[in-house]
């Protein structure tokens, strides 16, 4: 459930979303945690078991449905007038889940201790510089949103970041369809990691603002 992003690849999404989310709405058997679960299987265990086969092409689609049902879901529940608290902490969990377990996959593939026909030669078979990137690349995925959560738990709103999910993901996609798991996961911990590092720095500013009016 994405809502309140303005990043470019959030943006082409919508076009679609919206249109598709409509459609499923009047369907009775579709709702909005059914089609958060069916993200979760498709971007969070089928792309990820495809990138340990190194069946690229089908990783790329899995995880692009799985991306795309994200879009809709929230999109549904507000087209149902099923929006709830509950909903959007059962897709923000699902999200996480997702992120960290293509990304691990990813790792694995790049470093060649499962897969690996595509192992990169930017860090080499079996590196533990691969798996260093990785870890980071899956922090990078992470944090950004425990950020904006402990930030906002003070007050505190954070910006859109320009490695925020949407550019994240897009990020994900071209590695996948290019085959290039290492090169993917560099540029997501140097995208995701600097998200995080944005909007920590915005939050501990306009803390220190707030700490400094509210001082006798």
């Amino acid at each position: 459930m994405i809502i309140g992003s303005e990043n470019w690849f959030d943006a082409i999404v919508r076009r679609l979303s919206g249109p598709v989310a409509a459609y499923l709405a009047q369907k009775r058997i579709v709702t909005a945690d059914r089609i958060s679960l069916l993200g979760l299987f498709l971007g969070g265990l089928a792309s990820p078991a495809l990138v340990l086969g190194d069946q690229w092409l089908l990783a790329t689609i899995s995880f692009l449905l799985g991306d795309f049902a994200d879009y809709v879901d929230g999109d549904v529940a507000r087209a149902q007038g099923t929006a709830s608290n509950r909903g959007d902490i059962l897709d923000g969990i699902i999200d996480r889940y997702v992120d960290a377990s293509i990304l691990m996959a990813m790792t694995l593939n790049a470093s060649g201790l499962v897969g690996g026909s595509a192992s990169s030669p930017v860090f080499g078979a079996g590196s533990w510089l691969t798996v260093a990137v990785g870890l980071i690349a899956i922090f990078g995925a992470i944090m950004p949103s425990y950020v904006r959560a402990v930030a906002s738990a003070n007050g505190i709103t954070t910006p859109e970041s320009i490695g925020g999910r949407g550019t994240r993901n897009a990020i994900i996609v071209i590695g996948l369809a290019l085959g290039l798991p290492a090169q993917g996961l560099l540029l997501v911990a140097f995208a995701g990691n600097g998200a995080a590092l944005h909007r920590l720095y915005v939050a501990l500013w306009s803390s220190e603002g707030q700490d400094s009016e509210g001082a006798p």
